[in-house]
């Protein structure tokens, strides 16, 4: 094999291996937007029960309350 050929070999494996590398960069930033897509979506479910068992434990005190009203000690 020549010089010129063994060049143009490592520039040929080079620019292969520099695509599959940016195909790499692409998928990992893909991934990347979906965990934070998901990372929120977490978020905003986790304040939503918060909310949710906040609400249930107001209507709790509200009726413990209720009959401690109707039915005093």
């Amino acid at each position: 094999m020549d010089s010129a050929s063994t060049v143009s070999e490592f520039d040929r494996r080079i620019i292969e291996a520099d695509a599959y590398l940016q195909i790499l960069i692409d998928q990992h930033q893909a991934i990347d937007q979906q965990l934070s897509h998901h990372e929120q979506l977490l978020s905003h479910s986790c304040e939503s029960i918060k909310t949710r068992l906040q609400l249930a434990e107001g209507i709790a005190c509200l009726w413990i309350a209720n009959i401690l009203w109707v039915f005093p000690p």
